[in-house]
């Protein structure tokens, strides 16, 4: 998965639809542009499960505040950040 691909899941309005996000050793492959990508199209309303795991330091603080910008984190029962 590269940002290509969140934004392509996004674009096809998959983003609201999901419930479990679960994103570990991308490594440069992920940035904030992709969760800010899913998080335009309405993606964290429904999440309850978000791990980001080993995405190195393309993932910031700007990404993660997308995600909760965009709902993220009101229905979460589950969250990894590392």
């Amino acid at each position: 998965m590269t940002d290509s691909g969140l934004t392509a899941l996004a674009s096809a309005g998959c983003g609201a639809q999901l419930n479990s996000l679960t994103l570990e050793w991308l490594k440069d492959g992920v940035t904030d542009s992709g969760l800010e990508a899913l998080a335009s199209t309405g993606c964290g309303h429904r999440l309850t499960s978000l791990t980001l795991w080993g995405l190195k330091d393309g993932v910031t603080d700007s990404g993660l505040k997308a995600l909760a910008s965009a709902g993220c984190g009101a229905q979460l029962t589950s969250l990894t950040l590392s």
